[in-house]
């Protein structure tokens, strides 16, 4: 079992009948270590935990997972306590040198977790991302849909004769055959005429009306 923190300590709790702290599991000198693993209540989740395993007979006697609100406690070189929910647990350790190493240990990760619980909560929402994106598309959409309708409305045909100046728009649904006869009106047609050809013209576009009398 790999852990970050391992030291060598009794593993103490405390006895509130008689207000003391007495040896946890029989008592001996236990492998304290800080790792991450996944406890019995656990689900199947990692968390940082503190495990505690006897020398003599290798007898878990320690587990505490460790999470924000815990209280630690040093109350002399080497016995130090602390506490979580309504649990308390201490460590009499084997030497000053591995209780600051066990104290630095659980210190930093305690912090750790604050600062990522902070990241947290002060990261944006991906849901406004999300929403400008949904705005853009709906613009873009209503402007295809716009120029989609733009691009099926009929163009004029423009006949331009040599007695006038002005230019006459003629549409498709004027003409009675326009349906029947399929006329394409994708793009616009000039007809350029002399005076003596109008009468042509308008037989051209429309071919069931009488020729007009000679004058």
């Amino acid at each position: 079992m790999e852990g970050d923190v391992r030291v060598r300590a009794v593993v103490m709790t405390r006895d509130d009948s008689s207000g003391g702290w007495v040896p946890l599991g029989g008592g001996g000198l236990s492998h304290v270590v800080i790792c991450k693993g996944r406890s019995q209540e656990g689900r199947g989740r990692k968390q940082y935990m503190i495990r505690g395993e006897r020398l003599r007979d290798r007898a878990p006697v320690l587990e505490c997972v460790v999470q924000k609100g815990l209280v630690y406690n040093k109350v002399n070189p080497i016995f130090h306590h602390w506490r979580v929910d309504e649990r308390k647990f201490g460590l009499t350790f084997q030497s000053p040198a591995d209780a600051i190493s066990f104290e630095k240990g659980l210190q930093g990760l305690i912090d750790k977790m604050d600062r990522g619980s902070d990241s947290t909560s002060s990261s944006s929402t991906p849901e406004e991302g999300d929403t400008e994106d949904d705005g853009q598309a709906s613009h873009t959409g209503s402007e295809s849909s716009s120029n989609s309708r733009k691009e099926m409305l009929p163009k004029p045909i423009t006949i331009v004769t040599s007695e006038s100046s002005s230019t006459c728009f003629v549409r498709p649904e004027e003409f009675g055959f326009a349906a029947g006869h399929g006329v394409t009106t994708q793009t616009p047609a000039q007809i350029h005429t002399r005076p003596g050809q109008l009468s042509q013209v308008t037989a051209v576009l429309n071919p069931h009306a009488p020729a007009p009398s000679p004058g």
